[in-house]
């Protein structure tokens, strides 16, 4: 097994010391490996701020497939409950669980809502 390695990595976004494995050492710390994306051979700065912008569109992608997912679930939820295909009583025993449910889902849909605006007006 690995044992972890302390190693120092300065860039604009971090000064400091990381700690991880061995193999992970020498790997790209974004979400996709930098590539040269311009054909010229180098990887320079212009590749990895192309490769920035389309990690940041990608999380911004699952963030808002996130929300709608969440949202969804308590339509559809919602919309199953108030048919008789489960029974009150078994509503009635679980409604702790599906207010926190319902709450958790729709914070992360406002949190969602939110940011975006916030986002938007910066």
């Amino acid at each position: 097994m690995d044992r972890p390695t302390i190693f120092a990595r300065s860039n604009s976004n971090f000064d400091g010391l990381h700690i991880c494995s061995n193999r992970a050492a020498n790997e790209s710390v974004y979400m996709n490996p930098v590539v040269d994306l311009d054909g010229d051979g180098k990887v320079d700065a212009a590749d990895i701020a192309l490769q920035e912008a389309s990690d940041l569109h990608d999380k911004n992608s699952t963030q808002r497939y996130m929300a709608i997912c969440a949202f969804s679930l308590m339509l559809i939820i919602t919309i199953v409950f108030c048919t008789p295909i489960i029974p009150t009583e078994r509503i009635s025993a679980l409604s702790g669980l599906i207010s926190s449910m319902y709450f958790a889902l729709s914070s992360l849909v406002g949190f969602y809502m939110g940011c975006s605006v916030w986002a938007a007006k910066k």
